[in-house]
């Protein structure tokens, strides 16, 4: 039955309850929330795990495949380590080497005097994870979207119960690279790393460079609890907004981007959207002269086992 579908479609689940303004409006304007970081509902977003004086396994991934590159071939550890990931002799005085430097007293840092190079290192790593975390939550905006069009958990959660419709976008709509990134989401247990080694700060196994460049990697990993959902972002600037209303439940505003038309290809129905209003639908989209590519389709609980069947929709 999916065979129907477009190709090439992620998925936006969506509730159809009066509240949620960015769906009724859709098929006039186009546009959707592109939401802060700090809004989305899994609690580990943007909370790396912070190592001191220890490299995390994305540090050595990188590495290896840095030195896959330049070498042709894989080098014994020690040689990445000492050519991809420690510091360079001389890089920085410690209190092995300086003694009589400890303990240090920067006070545009903080009151206390840093004992160790070690809890100095630590300070840096716990405040560029602090403010990566607010640079994100100012500056980004994520719209999440899913593989499946017919996953029940997905339907349950994010489509209203069922009650709800799920939004085609093709993938390969040239508006996913121009405006922003479409990232896939890695299922892991471990968090995302930030990591100090010699006052070399890395993420995800990067090395952080200029402040303005806001490193994403906190957003793509999830629990495997999650699995399901088959997530997708498009991480967006939120400068790129169209538009600027309201605040949410959280006291955040309400960033709304504009999509093009011709990216939304199909709209699945719920199994338990009723007649009235899945009529009122089909009207708009039949009347609506923009619309006329929007292909619709409807669940159905399968008679068979526990899964959804989809069927076509005429708008005729």
């Amino acid at each position: 039955m999916i065979k129907m579908l477009p190709d090439n479609l992620l998925w936006k689940y969506k509730s159809l309850t009066d509240h949620d303004r960015n769906l009724l409006g859709f098929l006039e304007d186009c546009c959707f929330r592109i939401t802060q970081p700090s809004a989305l509902n899994d609690p580990f977003e943007m909370k790396p795990c912070v190592l001191v004086n220890s490299y995390s396994d994305d540090d050595w991934r990188v590495a290896r495949e840095q030195s896959l590159h330049d070498h042709g071939q894989s080098l014994p550890d020690n040689d990445i380590e000492m050519l991809y990931l420690q510091v360079f002799p001389g890089h920085r005085f410690d209190e092995k080497n300086f003694p009589s430097l400890f303990p240090v007293k920067i006070p545009e840092l903080r009151k206390e005097p840093f004992r160790t190079a070690a809890e100095y290192d630590e300070f840096c790593a716990r405040s560029e994870s602090a403010r990566i975390e607010q640079a994100l939550d100012k500056n980004i905006g994520v719209f999440s979207l899913s593989e499946e069009p017919t996953q029940l958990l997905m339907w349950a959660h994010y489509g209203a119960e069922h009650r709800g419709m799920a939004i085609g976008f093709d993938r390969q709509h040239a508006f996913f690279r121009t405006e922003g990134s479409l990232l896939q989401v890695e299922y892991c247990n471990e968090r995302i790393s930030v990591s100090s080694n010699g006052g070399l700060i890395r993420i995800a196994g990067h090395l952080l460079s200029e402040p303005e460049n806001i490193p994403t990697a906190t957003l793509l990993r999830k629990h495997p609890d999650w699995a399901y959902e088959k997530e997708w972002r498009f991480v967006v600037p939120l400068i790129k907004a169209t538009t600027i209303e309201g605040l949410d439940s959280n006291r955040q505003m309400l960033h709304l981007l504009r999509f093009p038309e011709t990216m939304i290809k199909a709209l699945i129905f719920g199994a338990r959207v009723d007649r009235d209003t899945k009529s009122a639908w089909i009207e708009r989209v039949r009347t609506n002269e923009r619309w006329k590519h929007l292909r619709l389709f409807s669940t159905r609980l399968s008679e068979i086992n526990l899964s959804l069947e989809i069927d076509e929709v005429s708008t005729h």
